[in-house]
């Protein structure tokens, strides 16, 4: 039985973020542990390249704001912090469940160049977000059929963002001319997407059935699978080759450039 010392223990440490002592995890545990580390690791030096080589493209600044919601997913869906209701989880929670709206923005900047973000995006991101922090902090507590109606949602939710991102993606494909950009533009939106599918499949079956370790360790691995799959072509590309033409020179070195022969 639980003895009062210890009770009183476990609510000192729910009320004030202080976690408890955790078990000796097992090596599917540590194997898990140390591939979300690699793709957190991955996905913030990304983020970071795009925002200093590309933060003048719209879509590159939406490709960091989502490589951040991937990395707090990855620290939120980690094993022994799933559970966790403390203070610094909601946060991460928020990034990683509004992360399916930054992706169907994502995908929409890649193939428009004049795309520009709208309010109504950031009360869509914001009505995910809520629902997210809801389902976790409120009604999750209480564990009950509300809590599996709303996470279904939620799932579903995700996986029609990345199949509308997938559709918008087809139906612009032939709008750029440049066969390489195109190629690589599509495939970065088809590997996401297949993922979010995979992964809300699995959120809804497989997870619910098999071993929560072992689910969460396939989950772990797929996701730094993607991240070095998506990533290793940023590094290999050029601005205008992903984010259209290059940006315009400056004001100085524009006036500074010697004019084009033929040009009046």
């Amino acid at each position: 039985m639980r003895t009062k010392r210890s009770t009183r223990q476990l609510v000192l440490h729910r009320t004030s973020g202080i976690l408890p002592a955790m078990p000796e995890p097992s090596t599917v545990q540590l194997f898990d542990v140390a591939l979300r580390g690699g793709s957190i690791v991955a996905l913030l030096l990304l983020g970071g390249l795009l925002a200093r080589d590309h933060g003048r493209s719209p879509a590159a600044r939406i490709g960091v704001a989502f490589a951040i919601g991937v990395a707090a997913y990855a620290v939120c869906s980690a094993p022994g912090v799933a559970a966790l209701r403390t203070w610094w989880h909601a946060p991460l929670l928020a990034l990683a469940s509004g992360n399916a709206v930054v992706f169907w923005l994502f995908a929409r900047a890649l193939f428009d160049d004049g795309f520009a973000p709208r309010d109504w995006h950031a009360v869509l991101w914001l009505a995910f977000a809520a629902a997210g922090l809801v389902d976790f902090f409120v009604i999750g507590a209480a564990a009950g059929p509300i809590t599996d109606r709303l996470g279904v949602a939620l799932a579903l939710g995700r996986a029609i963002l990345a199949v509308i991102a997938v559709v918008q993606t087809l139906a612009t494909w032939r709008a750029d001319l440049v066969e390489g950009r195109r190629r690589l533009r599509g495939f970065m939106v088809g590997a996401i997407a297949v993922y979010i599918l995979a992964n809300t499949a699995s959120e809804l079956t497989v997870a619910r059935l098999a071993a929560p370790d072992f689910a969460s360790l396939a989950n772990a691995a797929g996701l730094l699978l993607m991240t070095l799959v998506i990533g290793w072509p940023l590094t290999r590309v050029s601005g205008d080759e992903l984010f259209g033409f290059p940006s315009p020179l400056p004001v100085e070195q524009a006036a500074a450039a010697p004019p084009v022969p033929g040009a009046r």
